[in-house]
């Protein structure tokens, strides 16, 4: 009795980063004029390689494309028996991208009369997920200043009130780079102050002298 060849390659599909574990829906599929007997089923886990960084991860979460390969405890099971003995298995890997989040953050807009102290425009109220954006924030994500020297004005005059937005997760790491980010500037003035000036006067009759 020949062995039955089979060739099979795993299923996988492209996302958009979402901050969750990377699940295969469908194990693997069968080439064209290949089949299991009757009864038989293909049993297996998967293993993923980064292919930017040679690194096996448990599961693909963060953005960039990842090899998948059966991993070396693939069976082919009857009714709890192995029947992978029967088959001569030709195994293909596949490759899966996660791609960047896009997002929009606008900061806000701000303005004073003229006091002599200065404006500022950086805390957690003052920038957010513009309305405009393409997507939310993954849930549980949430927006952070990524520097430390901020937009100041204190004189008279129009500032851009730009500063760089990082993202965190729900435990405070960093995953700023699983997002595209956008920005939304607003703009922080000052304008000039009001001061009215009064002009004593007095009164005077001539008399001919200075």
């Amino acid at each position: 009795i020949e062995l039955n060849p089979i060739e099979i390659t795993p299923v996988v599909y492209d996302k958009m980063y979402d901050g969750c574990d990377y699940v295969v829906n469908d194990y693997y599929s069968l080439a064209s004029g290949n089949f299991l007997a009757s009864g038989d089923e293909i049993t297996t886990s998967f293993k993923y390689t980064n292919k930017a960084t040679n690194e096996v991860v448990s599961t693909p979460i963060n953005v960039g494309s990842y090899l998948v390969e059966f991993a070396d405890d693939l069976d082919i099971i009857n009714n709890s028996n192995s029947t992978k003995i029967n088959y001569n298995i030709s195994k293909n890997s596949s490759v899966i991208n996660i791609t960047k989040r896009a997002i929009t953050v606008e900061t806000v807009s701000k303005s004073m009369i003229y006091n002599g102290n200065a404006l500022t425009a950086y805390d957690e109220t003052d920038f957010k997920i513009a309305d405009s954006s393409e997507n939310p924030l993954v849930e549980g994500h949430y927006l952070e200043v990524g520097q430390s020297e901020l937009p100041t004005i204190t004189n008279v005059g129009t500032l851009t009130n730009k500063y760089i937005i990082k993202v965190l997760d729900s435990e405070g790491n960093d995953v700023t780079s699983n997002y595209d980010i956008n920005y939304l500037y607003g703009e922080l003035s000052v304008t000039p102050l009001d001061v009215y000036v009064n002009v004593l006067s007095d009164k005077v009759e001539y008399n001919g002298e200075e």
